[in-house]
């Protein structure tokens, strides 16, 4: 018996075929389903590549041999990189075409030093992880959003809503906090059932939906509770916020079947960000102003 190699990346042969390992080895590398390259790790141009790289890659050989490895390569010893497609792929892209080269693919790399005589290579496994990445993505979006309606839930609200508010502290740029209730929901589920219960609550959902932008932080928190992070770049935007909401609830109200009409307790508070403050603050805020907005309301 022959041994290649060191510790534990020894390679054991049975000895009636040490003399062709070489080629042998060859022949596993390129039939390999996983993608394999080897780089040096002085100048990190790629020495060697298989087929399965290269459709991972989507270059043909002649782009990568004895150039710079594509993917620039962390400290850690695996990671996981996005592809872009590529318009002007080479002949080792054609798999890559018939995926569908329109989406991006996520390729997880994995590399083992290797030392050969005086010279330090990379020994780089790469395999497609796209679906993987994909489902991740996808339970991810499933755990943040409400499922009634497709916004936010709390969680979502939290997770996105930290980021916002973080984002604004650093720019030191305003936001406002809105918390939204909406009217009369045990009376419509009482009269007229629990699915038109829902029917409202779906058209509130659309109601915020065309009154706050994209970049606006929706959710609904629970039950018949909504919250925003609203972008606010002047002193009239609340004033335009309440505006665009009495204008589309109207609109809603008159273009709706419905024997119930819509209505919406708002509470909104400023938040600047030269004076950073934690959100559960805010909307606890929020909270009170939308009730005190609700008080003033039944008592009129």
């Amino acid at each position: 018996m022959e041994k290649y190699g060191r510790s534990s990346s020894t390679l054991h042969t049975d000895s009636t075929i040490a003399a062709e390992i070489t080629g042998l080895a060859g022949l596993m590398l390129g039939s390999s389903p996983d993608g394999i390259a080897l780089v040096d790790q002085v100048n990190l141009t790629v020495r060697v590549i298989n087929d399965s790289a290269l459709e991972l890659l989507a270059v043909s050989a002649e782009e990568v041999l004895g150039r710079i490895f594509p993917i620039a390569l962390s400290n850690d010893d695996a990671q996981e990189v996005m592809i872009a497609p590529r318009d002007d792929i080479g002949d080792g892209g054609t798999n890559a075409l018939a995926r569908g080269a329109s989406s991006p693919i996520y390729v997880s790399v994995h590399k083992q030093d290797v030392v050969q005589k005086d010279r330090v290579f990379w020994l780089l496994s790469l395999r497609d992880v796209t679906a993987r990445v994909q489902m991740r993505e996808q339970l991810r979006s499933e755990s943040i959003k409400d499922d009634l309606t497709g916004l936010l839930n709390r969680r979502g609200f939290v997770t996105l809503g930290q980021h916002t508010i973080s984002l604004a502290d650093r720019e030191k740029r305003r936001l406002l906090i809105v918390f939204i209730d909406l009217d009369g929901m045990k009376k419509i589920n009482d009269r007229f059932g629990h699915h038109r219960g829902d029917v409202a609550l779906l058209a509130a959902a659309d109601l915020l939906r065309q009154t706050f932008r994209k970049s606006d932080v929706v959710a609904r928190m629970g039950g018949d509770e909504f919250a925003i992070i609203a972008q606010c770049k002047n002193d009239d935007d609340k004033s335009h916020i309440q505006r665009r909401l009495s204008e589309n609830l109207e609109r809603i109200n008159d273009q709706s079947a419905a024997l119930y009409r819509l209505s919406l307790s708002v509470g909104l508070v400023d938040y600047d960000g030269a004076q950073s403050r934690p959100l559960e603050d805010m909307l606890d805020l929020a909270d009170k102003a939308m009730y005190e907005a609700k008080r003033l309301k039944q008592k009129s």
